[in-house]
């Protein structure tokens, strides 16, 4: 939700996604189940005030990850009353091209949010995109599944915080990406980067913010495999679709 990344693994369709969760330890929160919609079943950790999700996987070969925030800090306004996490829901359910989807869909009432979707076809990555609504306007691009990707939310972290960040990322990946492992990664996303509990990817902030969860998203023998690591519980749940 305010902390993602993605690394391909080189061969066209294996990738690890990554999302950490920053929110108030009193927003309660599902772990991961899968739920069918339609004709379709997703996989999503559920955030229980308002049913949506940050992270979501469909059983036809969706994923998509949301981030609060767009290219500005924004502050939510009294009309901001549908849910980001019900449109990633509705998002995945839906089977539409992330494009069509996006034009269709009125987010007047939305906070702005960033999407990162892939889609997955013909044991291929064939769609890698980032749809971006910043409260008037709405914006799509074609992002490279062979590159590695970092995003931090606008809404946490300043520039600066969000170019440091990615500095600790670019260090960690080393130029030696493809051979980096699902438990690597989940190490970076948990580590301790800097004695600034703030900016740190596991972060700590007044008033009971702090980072609350890890997600962890890689595809296996055609399907994809939903690691969810509960940083209040101190519990693991595991969840394929």
């Amino acid at each position: 939700m305010c902390t993602v990344s993605y690394i391909p693994k080189g061969d066209g369709l294996n990738f690890i996604l990554t999302s950490n969760r920053d929110e108030r330890v009193h927003r309660n929160t599902l772990a991961p189940q899968v739920y069918t919609i339609g004709q379709v079943k997703l996989a999503f950790p559920k955030d229980e005030l308002a049913g949506g999700s940050w992270i979501a996987a469909g059983n036809y070969g969706r994923l998509a990850c949301l981030l609060n925030g767009a290219l500005i800090p924004h502050e939510k306004q009294a009309f901001h009353t549908h849910s980001r996490g019900k449109v990633l829901v509705d998002l995945v359910a839906s089977k539409q091209d992330p494009m069509v989807f996006f034009s269709h869909r009125d987010l007047s009432r939305t906070e702005p949010f960033t999407v990162v979707t892939i889609d997955l076809k013909n044991e291929r990555i064939s769609g890698f995109t980032e749809f971006i609504w910043d409260g008037s306007t709405k914006q799509m691009k074609e992002l490279n599944p062979d590159l590695p990707h970092f995003w931090s939310s606008v809404t946490l972290y300043s520039d600066s915080e969000r170019k440091l960040r990615e500095k600790w990322f670019k260090k960690f990946l080393g130029g030696q990406d493809l051979s980096i492992s699902p438990e690597q990664v989940m190490s970076f996303h948990s580590g301790r980067h800097t004695p600034d509990e703030r900016v740190n990817l596991v972060m700590r902030r007044d008033q009971g913010l702090k980072t609350v969860s890890i997600t962890q998203v890689k595809h296996v023998d055609g399907k994809f495999a939903m690691k969810y690591l509960d940083l209040v519980e101190d519990e693991t749940h595991i969840q394929k679709v």
